[in-house]
């Protein structure tokens, strides 16, 4: 399959579609969690959870059912994504208990996140930064300045 197939593929758009269904639900979650609730406690409940799920998910999808033997296949960027995702947990709880709108707080958070990612790639991962994707940036910008004025 050529590489302009694959970018048009099921495959291709379908973690894309799955991202937006599961964050929008996400963030709904986190903007009904009540703000009494101690937030580290419910990050950890929730981590919980993905602990169950991932270890269920883990035994029905394995090709190799050795749960040590994948675990030492880990490296340092399994932690050091779990921690990066508490403090993003974390962080939302805050952002809605702030009292930031749902409509709002993760386009604001996306729009920077993907400025940031867009530099953080040119620079260290030596990808191509085209004027058309600088205009989308700075588009996006505008859009939040707007958005936030309102």
């Amino acid at each position: 399959m050529s590489e302009a197939a694959k970018k048009h593929g099921f495959a291709y758009f379908f973690p894309v579609i799955l991202m937006i269904v599961v964050n929008v639900a996400y963030n709904i979650v986190a903007k009904l969690t009540p703000e009494n609730i101690n937030a580290l406690a419910s990050v950890f409940l929730t981590y919980t959870v993905c602990c169950v799920f991932s270890f269920i998910a883990f035994f029905a999808t394995a090709k190799d059912k050795s749960y040590p033997r994948a675990l030492k296949e880990c490296n340092w960027s399994a932690p050091a994504m779990g921690l990066s995702l508490v403090l993003m947990e974390v962080a939302i709880l805050l952002q809605y208990r702030a009292g930031w709108d749902i409509s709002i707080a993760c386009l604001v958070l996306y729009v920077i996140l993907a400025v940031c990612l867009l530099v953080i790639g040119a620079v260290f991962y030596k990808e191509r930064v085209s004027f058309t994707r600088i205009i989308g940036c700075a588009v996006c910008a505008a859009g939040i300045a707007l958005v936030m004025m309102f």
